[in-house]
């Protein structure tokens, strides 16, 4: 299943060749542009609850999830379709360094989800362009569908625990 659906999406990368490279690299820094700007608006004119907030939200996901992904990723060392599959084009520019699970997902998905504990309307919209850059992504040629499934569930999973274990933390602070 993960072949085939790569191969399919791989296969309508003409119809897509101008969006695949947007979608599937720049989405990561509009989904953060987004939550930095939403906490940036929130905290207006106030610097430090904005540092504060900002660590809590999304650097702290950002960060354990990215780390948790290389780690993975190192120790199951699989190869990305490009390199795996012969009939896949990869049509934007990437190192052949293993692809399982997608630390790219597993960041966007982090940020999502913290986003969504802050704002539901913002977390949604925030999820739907995660899930977008990473359809493309395996279009691309880059990722396996499990690759973004996992890397998602990793970003997602570190995103409620972040929440959950900082919350009373980022609200104390914040208050004082």
């Amino acid at each position: 299943m993960d072949r085939s659906l790569t191969l399919w999406l791989n296969g309508i990368r003409e119809h897509l060749t101008f969006w695949l490279p947007l979608l599937s690299e720049q989405f990561v820094y509009l989904i953060f542009g987004i939550g930095a700007l939403w906490i940036a608006i929130h905290h207006l004119g106030r610097v430090k609850a904005m540092a504060i907030d900002f660590t809590f939200t999304m650097a702290l996901p950002i960060v354990f999830s990215a780390v948790i992904c290389e780690g993975l990723s190192r120790k199951i060392n699989r190869d990305r379709p490009f390199v795996a599959i012969s009939e896949v084009k990869q049509l934007i520019e990437h190192g052949a360094d293993p692809s399982f699970p997608s630390s790219h997902m597993s960041v966007m998905a982090a940020i999502a989800v913290a986003l969504w504990f802050r704002n539901r309307n913002l977390g949604i919209i925030t999820f739907v362009l995660a899930t977008i850059s990473g359809l493309a992504r395996i279009g691309a040629g880059i990722h396996y569908p499990s690759d973004i499934l996992v890397g998602a569930l990793i970003g997602t999973a570190i995103a409620v625990l972040s929440h959950r274990f900082t919350k009373e933390l980022r609200l104390r602070t914040l208050r004082s």
